[in-house]
């Protein structure tokens, strides 16, 4: 790496650290103690700290963008109206340690703001900031591992997102993607676990959908890049291609496999992406 991307991905980490230690999380805190001594109901302060947290993670991403120069291309197929005024699901293939920031911005073009997470269960307790926000809202942490208790997490949270009228954004891979990790069935994509969609499509009565794929050029995809946040400076010169799509509740009930249908999509446009980019 050199010398002066060293010095960008410093600068992206110490704003991550310094932004979310003392700006996101003391604002969180003060929201949270205002809602008390109002006495306002949860479904009331929790999209106000969710606000919170999504206004500093896209403001992250903004620094993040500019110190490592990257390029964000969005595209949107599809009736944002069908997402407003009832709970919807957002969804992703998964890449780097950065997507969870890109998703901020793909809520802000949609107009979902107030969003909830699923999440995995290690960030409960092991990241101080952003496992304590999103204990706050109602966020839902899985094992991964088929867990009983996964399900209970997702009802839970399924009723959060019906009180909040919010979105629910998850990467159904469950887990970054790598070259080193492809299977006979995809080359671009990890498959995809249905039964957490499934329930919440379930559980929302049959929710309209955002799906996202990115894909970076110059590919991440490859080794260990972009897997912690100590490797911004994979990112350095990039560009991301953010493409939206969404899906009506008549058409993912027209297909009972729609995830994989859709998943198999997203291999094609990845495998374009690489022909056309490589």
């Amino acid at each position: 790496m050199r010398i002066r991307e060293k010095i960008a991905s410093v600068l992206a980490l110490l704003f991550f650290a310094v932004i979310y230690t003392f700006f996101c999380w003391p604002m969180v805190c003060a929201v949270r103690f205002a809602g008390w001594l109002t006495r306002e109901k949860e479904s009331f302060i929790r999209p106000q700290v969710a606000w919170c947290a999504h206004w500093w993670g896209n403001l992250t991403l903004s620094v993040a963008r500019a110190v490592l120069r990257i390029k964000v291309v969005v595209t949107l197929e599809g009736d944002r109206n069908l997402l407003y005024e009832r709970p919807c699901i957002v969804i992703s293939n998964h890449q780097s340690t950065l997507d969870v920031a890109v998703m901020t911005l793909v809520m802000k073009v949609i107009d979902k703001l107030n969003s909830r997470w699923i999440l995995k269960e290690e960030l409960r307790d092991g990241s101080f900031v952003v496992g304590w926000i999103a204990q706050r809202t109602g966020c839902a942490f899985v094992s991964r591992r088929g867990d009983p208790k996964d399900t209970q997490e997702v009802v839970r949270c399924a009723r959060v997102l019906r009180e909040d009228d919010a979105a629910v954004v998850f990467f159904p891979e469950g887990t970054r993607f790598s070259a080193e990790k492809k299977t006979d069935a995809y080359n671009h994509l990890l498959p995809p676990k249905t039964r957490g969609f499934n329930m919440f499509r379930e559980e929302l009565s049959d929710p309209p959908v955002a799906s996202v794929t990115l894909h970076w050029n110059p590919s991440i995809t490859t080794g260990k890049k972009g897997r912690t946040l100590f490797q911004a400076g994979d990112f350095y010169g990039k560009t991301l291609h953010v493409d939206i799509r969404i899906a009506s509740s008549e058409e993912i009930r027209a297909d009972p496999n729609w995830l994989v249908t859709e998943w198999e999509r997203k291999e094609r446009a990845l495998a374009e992406y690489h022909r056309v980019h490589s």
